[in-house]
């Protein structure tokens, strides 16, 4: 198990949701098109939990998938069926696979409110995930 193949394994999910939009990944350089929408993916680590004696530990964290929309008159709609989406392709107790690391999604995806940023409709989905290396 690496963190890499964990980051690897969930981005190759975000890329398979359908009605893509332009994606901003972790230190990558984007440049946002004013007007289109587009999201911000991060792959946040917490404290790995230790459920077991001996050198074996889990990985736990949230693929957090900050979406961006423009400010409209018909509000809303448009953001929130892509957060649908996120959540739809992340149902909990699926996993995706990158090498032999298996990333296990823990619980339903959050969706949270919409905030006002530049112009845009900030709403983030947070995607909780684990990855066990028990060898």
């Amino acid at each position: 198990m690496s963190i890499l193949d964990i980051r690897q394994a969930l981005e190759n999910a975000v890329n398979g949701i359908s009605n893509p939009i332009a994606i901003a990944w972790e230190n990558v350089p984007y440049v946002p098109v004013s007007g289109v929408p587009y999201m911000q993916v991060y792959l946040m680590r917490g404290q790995p939990e230790n459920p077991e004696m001996g050198h074996g530990f889990r990985e736990v964290g949230v693929l957090q998938c900050n979406l961006f929309y423009p400010i409209t008159a018909t509000g809303t709609a448009l953001a929130e069926t892509k957060a649908e989406q996120i959540r739809a392709k992340f149902p909990r107790g699926a996993s995706f696979t990158k090498n032999n690391t298996i990333v296990t999604i823990r619980y339903t995806a959050e969706i949270g409110h919409g905030v006002r940023m530049d112009g845009y409709c900030m709403i983030p989905v947070k995607v909780f995930w684990h990855s066990n290396n028990f060898n």
